[in-house]
């Protein structure tokens, strides 16, 4: 890839790291596995099971964002509890990448049947790597700007809320409340420093039974992240079609993003294994980029 010039090389330098970042928490199929984007779903479904997650976007790009997320989710009905551990990875090609490890525990309010106010918190430490000589070449001498490949490790924390009551169910969560300063000069100049990117999240769904066999789900999910000089939010509309809840189809709408329409379809095996895969079609003036490809699996331990 050739070098840009180096304002330009920062500015996208913070655009494919917010990307990166937020690939961790952005998802297609936040149906199936919302405790790994919001502490306080951990245990909704009060079972203890595994997840994987793999997220794949703009592969014909050089520095196309991939993400890999692991889960472990736990639920102590005794004292209405949920604890989990998370393993996330995120890229951006060889430019940039961030290993988190998360912990989360949530605390479930009854009121009655159905009907509960769940709150909850993730404590995260987060490794980064970022390789600036892939962008611009920087003078010798000059330390007010970032040069050459820099890591480390630094924590923060996500916090969630989800209510439900009957067949409908909202959730909110904050990540990286703390937004901890990833990369700086070593003058401490604030102008060339990056921070990781906070993010806001919102789902709402409803739950409705058309039969015995069939159930439709339509949902939102709200996703507004602080970007580097940037401010940019995502909707998505979807409707979720499942059959005795273990063959499903759905499709997915989103407001301002480069994938406009989602079609994810899935299968639950023997009543422990979950299937989901999702492909996002380019929008006609991102199809140089390629597709946005995600799939989870998940295996009930119950």
């Amino acid at each position: 890839m050739k070098k840009l010039p180096l304002t330009l090389s920062l500015i996208f330098f913070g655009i494919v790291f917010s990307i990166s970042a937020q690939s961790d928490v952005y998802s297609r199929l936040f149906y199936y596995s919302p405790g790994m984007f919001n502490p306080a779903a951990t245990g909704l479904e009060s079972k203890n099971f595994i997840t994987t997650d793999f997220g794949s976007r703009w592969h014909k790009l050089d520095f196309s964002p991939l993400r890999f997320n692991f889960g472990y989710e736990r639920t102590i009905d005794k004292v209405n509890s949920s604890v989990a551990a998370y393993y996330y990875y995120s890229q951006s090609g060889n430019l940039t990448n961030t290993n988190t490890l998360g912990i989360s525990y949530s605390y479930k309010f009854r009121f009655a049947e159905n009907h509960f106010l769940k709150l909850g918190i993730q404590l995260n430490v987060i490794r980064y790597f970022f390789d600036f000589s892939l962008l611009y070449p920087v003078p010798d001498g000059d330390h007010s700007i970032p040069n050459g490949q820099q890591s480390g490790i630094k924590p923060d924390i996500n916090l969630g809320i989800w209510y439900s009551w009957k067949d409908l169910s909202v959730g909110a969560s904050v990540v990286n409340l703390f937004r901890p300063v990833m990369i700086s000069s070593e003058t401490g100049h604030d102008e060339y420093a990056f921070k990781l990117p906070r993010f806001f999240t919102f789902v709402a769904k409803y739950e409705i039974q058309l039969s015995k066999s069939f159930e439709l789900v339509p949902a939102i999910y709200y996703f507004s992240p602080e970007r580097f000089d940037l401010d940019v939010d995502y909707l998505d509309y979807s409707l979720n079609l499942s059959y005795k809840k273990t063959i499903n189809l759905g499709t997915i709408y989103s407001h301002r993003n480069a994938s406009v329409w989602t079609v994810f379809a899935g299968v639950k095996i023997i009543k422990k294994i979950n299937i989901q895969f999702s492909y996002g079609f380019p929008d006609k003036d991102y199809k140089t980029w390629g597709p946005f490809i995600e799939a989870l699996v998940s295996y009930s331990i119950n």
